[in-house]
């Protein structure tokens, strides 16, 4: 079934922990598989770069999996702002 190729009755047959354990096992395999392709990837661009225009795997191609973006402090800010302005109006209609 699916990605992880079980047949329905192998399937059924799992415990919750254990298809957990099989899903844990694809996501990082396919990760390894991706980092292994960004590898191969940076290795021929930047032998074949300019000097000093070499990238870093991350600039090359980013993964989500394995490059999670940082949450920008613009978007903290703006949660704090929209989270003061709730509770200003619970306030405001308690009151």
């Amino acid at each position: 079934m699916g990605e992880l190729g079980l047949r329905p009755a192998e399937f059924w047959a799992l415990t919750w922990n254990d298809y957990d354990s099989l899903c844990y096992g694809h996501c990082l395999r396919q990760q390894q598989q991706w980092e292994h392709t960004r590898l191969l990837y940076a290795v021929l661009y930047n032998q074949n770069a300019p000097k000093g225009k070499t990238k870093t795997l991350q600039e090359l191609l980013p993964l989500s999996l394995l490059d999670p973006p940082k949450p920008q402090a613009s978007d903290d800010d703006a949660w704090w702002e929209r989270m003061q302005g709730i509770i200003q109006r619970e306030k405001a209609a308690t009151a």
